[in-house]
């Protein structure tokens, strides 16, 4: 297939979700009961760095149509049209706009370079940095045009500027034990209950495998239907 070319666009005031950017990725089916995501060497199958971004309407109306422009550009007269918008993003049960980010570690046999992290004054920030879920960012991204056994408009991220940093939490991995210690001390729990419940938000938090493609009828025509003349204007 031939090259096709390729369009830059600033995501805004986006909500960052399972960033993975700080090194190289892959999902492994042998991890865990039901395979998991784990850090990888770029050379290793499926390596990849993957960020997935909560949007506002007006920012996911003005990305797809950005990528309907990229994929215009670009596309050839055998090429179908470009999916729906229904197609493109995903929403989570509390109908939040996701758009999935990817880029892989390696193209034609060379290393991809990692996506660069700057905080809100465009300070460079190391290789390592940990982008948190829930931090707000925006997000430069690199629109690849495809029509090679399905179609559409790859999103690579590129660039991340942090605005707002969210606090690292840690979970634990185990079962919550009823009756048994609970400590005291700043900093832990100080009853069982707050175990219990902290527990009970931990396992209502929305997995990638529980994110669901979305209804036609709600971000389609959320999309399609805005006004850009009267918004600019006003």
């Amino acid at each position: 297939m031939a090259d096709t070319p390729a369009t830059t666009h600033i995501i805004t005031n986006a909500t960052a979700r399972y960033p993975r950017i700080n090194q190289p990725y892959r999902f492994d089916k042998t991890a865990g009961e039901n395979g998991k995501t784990v850090p990888c060497d770029n050379e290793d199958d499926g390596a990849n760095y993957s960020l997935d971004l909560v949007l506002p309407k007006k920012e996911a109306s003005s990305l797809y149509k950005a990528m309907q422009a990229a994929y215009e550009r670009a596309k050839s007269s055998n090429w179908p049209e470009m999916p729906s918008a229904a197609e493109v993003f995903k929403t989570d049960d509390d109908d939040n706009i996701i758009i999935s980010t990817r880029l892989k570690a390696m193209y034609n046999g060379r290393k991809v370079d990692i996506p660069e992290q700057f905080d809100s004054n465009n300070n460079l920030l190391p290789e390592e940095f940990l982008l948190t879920s829930g931090s707000t960012v925006n997000v430069v991204v690199k629109f690849v045009p495809y029509n090679f056994n399905s179609n559409g408009v790859a999103v690579q991220p590129r660039q991340v500027q942090v605005t707002k940093l969210a606090e690292y939490k840690k979970r634990s991995l185990f079962k919550v034990i009823e009756g048994g210690y609970v400590a005291e001390k700043e900093g832990f729990a100080s009853s069982l209950d707050k175990v219990e419940a902290a527990v009970e938000v931990a396992e209502t938090e929305v997995d990638d495998e529980e994110i669901v493609e979305m209804d036609d009828s709600e971000i389609s025509k959320a999309i399609e239907e805005l006004d850009f003349e009267n918004k600019k204007a006003s």
